[in-house]
């Protein structure tokens, strides 16, 4: 596969029923990062499949790992070729999966492998190896930068991410255990744990740590979900109804 093509492995959208989106799953058996879309008495539900990369219970809100965009910038790394990078102090497996894209070449500026990208198939401490069937095509090389995206990666989410690095929210019964697979919604009406605080019906909803909270003056490109119910300040239960939109995310700027 040539760097300028658009697709890599195509997959479909699966079939699922109740005992697929309750699995917590320690090997995979679905595509990682594919979607289903099922309906009960809540209504029209969209799910993804996810690795968690830390332990997550039922309800809680996660997020692509990274900073609140889900990306993590790898800057200069120490060597390379046209399917790997060597850096250091990368969590092992971690990063399988993720998209790898060079965003400044060190020794001939914009030139390629400069705005090029490939898939993280394997990483170890210290190397990350690419798809073969997608190689940069001009080796990596030292003091090279690198920008990791995430994909279907998951971890509980924190205050300040944007909407579109947020996957959504934990449905299996079991939650989903650490490097083990599991199915979140991203779109419809679910119960999802809520931060401890009052909200208003029809209000928005942004990530907070591993919760929805209250967006206030948040902009829309933080925007997850909206409330359907006034929740008091005082409720015992931690969670509450809502109706997420993570889909097709807001961009950033702009307001609600």
């Amino acid at each position: 596969m040539a760097a300028g093509d658009y697709f890599l492995s195509m997959g479909h959208i699966l079939p699922t029923g109740e005992r697929d989106v309750n699995a917590n799953d320690q090997v995979a058996k679905a595509r990682p990062g594919a979607i289903t879309l099922v309906q009960d008495a809540h209504g029209f539900r969209v799910l993804k499949y996810v690795k968690a990369l830390a332990t997550v219970t039922r309800g809680s809100l996660v997020s692509k790992p990274g900073a609140t965009d889900g990306i993590e910038e790898v800057d200069d790394i120490t060597a390379g070729s046209t399917t790997s990078a060597t850096t250091s102090g990368r969590t092992a497996s971690d990063d399988v999966g993720k998209l790898c894209e060079c965003y400044d070449n060190a020794d001939s500026a914009g030139a390629a492998p400069e705005g090029e990208h490939s898939v993280i198939v394997a990483n170890s401490a210290t190397v990350l190896s690419m798809d073969q069937n997608l190689p940069f095509t001009v080796a990596l090389a030292v003091n090279d930068d690198l920008a990791l995206i995430g994909t279907y990666q998951a971890e509980a989410s924190a205050d300040g991410d944007f909407a579109h690095a947020v996957h959504g929210v934990v449905v299996g019964a079991d939650g989903i255990t650490d490097n083990y697979y599991g199915w979140v919604q991203i779109e419809g009406i679910t119960k999802a744990k809520l931060k401890s605080e009052a909200m208003t019906k029809n209000g928005g909803l942004v990530a907070d740590a591993g919760v929805l909270g209250v967006a206030a003056s948040d902009g829309v490109e933080l925007w997850c979900a909206v409330v359907l119910q006034d929740v008091k300040a005082d409720q015992v239960a931690d969670t509450g109804l809502v109706r997420l939109h993570l889909l097709v995310a807001a961009g950033t700027g702009g307001t609600p």
